[in-house]
């Protein structure tokens, strides 16, 4: 988490600098670089996250929670394949997983299997009523 936050305030101080930097430069120009420097920070969270997720699931390989957060990481870098698998595996782990079948749901709808997603996303919401009502 601290590498997370220590990742957001240099993000911070990257769009900073740039805006400081473009003062005297057209508008769209430092825009176009705030936009840029974004998107690498934001992939290099990502990757990071990624990374953070595998170390985790090499220490715990039966822990549904990190395929399942390593799941969400790769659905937004878009390996939409990987998110299925990890999402897929946090369910054999965990079948009562909310998380696992939402993400399953989310990351199958962007892929064209609308079948597979309602299915996920008809499993998290049924456990999700039965864990709110007490009757699961």
């Amino acid at each position: 988490m601290k590498h997370l936050c220590r990742l957001f305030i240099f993000f911070c101080f990257v769009i900073m600098t740039a805006g400081i930097s473009s003062c005297g430069n057209n508008q769209n120009d430092a825009q176009k670089a705030v936009l840029e420097n974004g998107s690498k920070l934001g992939a290099a969270i990502v990757d990071s996250s990624i990374a953070q997720w595998n170390k985790e699931i090499a220490l715990n390989p039966k822990s549904a929670q990190a395929y399942s957060g390593r799941g969400a990481f790769k659905y937004a870098k878009g390996d939409k394949q990987g998110a299925i698998e990890d999402f897929t595996k946090a369910i054999q782990i965990d079948p009562n997983s909310i998380t696992a079948h939402s993400g399953r749901g989310a990351a199958r709808f962007t892929v064209g299997d609308i079948t597979g997603a309602i299915g996920d996303f008809i499993n998290a919401a049924r456990l999700s009523f039965f864990s709110r009502s007490g009757n699961g």
